[in-house]
């Protein structure tokens, strides 16, 4: 009889130790699916600024090339090719995003052209702010630094080019507002290792992002839960086979102009972490942009 009691207590124990352990990790796995939902619900619904550049970054104007430059310039139809969509992903995916242009190109010439580009090339609605005086050297920082304030955003995309000072402003902003989750795509076109004016860019600092075309810019920002995965997809099937095909010449709207250089993107994806943000469904994009950036 005293065995038969001994017996039962221990089964009993053992049960009501399962029982315990079942229930801690049912509550563990709970909390965690909750605090997952917690972050992706709070994430969509952030304020988000989205900051942007126009020429070399989504227009193809070639500004350190200054014949080039000025053609380009009062030409709308040179939007570098999938950018629109990856613009109108970002919308999407956050409808209460706010976009805006803003230039240094001098207001009373581009005013009317840069907003015209924008529009025709269905970029999602924003603010174009130019800067109105041609010695004005703050206008970008200034215009940033009032946009921050004013709209008090969460979430903080800034995109912009190494061609001219997109890259040592956009690192001013972080620094000028830690408090803001901020990310950074610079569209590397010029060669920062170049001695030529005319292709000599910027060197990327900690923590930008290169970009080449519109396809591997969306690889990233789905990866990056900034754009949806199903939108990069779409992004994919409908402009992978024509990049890889594309014969481009230096003028109007192409993924990548003949005159780009990309060494920056070459160097910042050979490192293997970085290859994490690589879809598979973009790989051979990736190994093609590899072959066209090879120093």
């Amino acid at each position: 009889m005293f065995t038969t009691l001994v017996l039962f207590l221990d089964t009993t124990k053992i049960f009501l130790r399962k029982w315990v352990f079942l229930k801690t990790i049912s509550a563990l796995a709970k909390s965690l699916i909750s605090l997952t939902f917690i972050f992706s619900f709070n994430f969509s619904l952030a304020q988000v600024l989205v900051v942007t550049d126009i020429d070399d970054t989504i227009k193809n104007t070639h500004v350190l090339d200054r014949s080039e430059a000025v053609y380009n310039s009062f030409h709308i139809n040179n939007s570098f090719k999938g950018l629109p969509e990856v613009y109108q992903a970002i919308k999407l995916a956050h409808p209460e995003s706010q976009f805006a242009y803003v230039s240094n190109a001098i207001k009373i010439i581009s005013q009317e052209l840069h907003e015209d580009f924008v529009a025709k090339n269905n970029y999602p609605e924003g603010s174009v702010i130019l800067r109105t005086n041609l010695t004005d050297k703050n206008h970008k920082i200034r215009t940033i630094s009032q946009l921050i304030e004013n709209i008090q955003p969460q979430f903080l995309i800034l995109l912009g080019d190494n061609g001219e000072r997109d890259i040592p402003i956009y690192q001013d902003v972080i620094k000028k507002f830690p408090q803001i989750k901020t990310i950074t795509y610079i569209h590397t076109t010029y060669n920062s290792k170049s001695q030529d004016r005319e292709e000599k860019g910027q060197a990327l600092l900690a923590n930008q992002i290169p970009y080449v075309t519109s396809l591997d810019l969306a690889s990233h920002m789905a990866a990056m839960n900034i754009i949806s995965v199903s939108h990069m997809l779409e992004l994919s099937q409908r402009y992978s086979s024509e990049m890889l095909s594309e014969r481009a010449g230096k003028r109007g709207s192409v993924f990548i102009p003949s005159w780009a250089l990309c060494p920056d993107f070459y160097h910042f994806y050979s490192y293997k972490k970085n290859q994490n943000y690589i879809h598979p469904a973009l790989k051979n994009v990736f190994a093609f942009l590899a072959k066209r950036c090879h120093p």
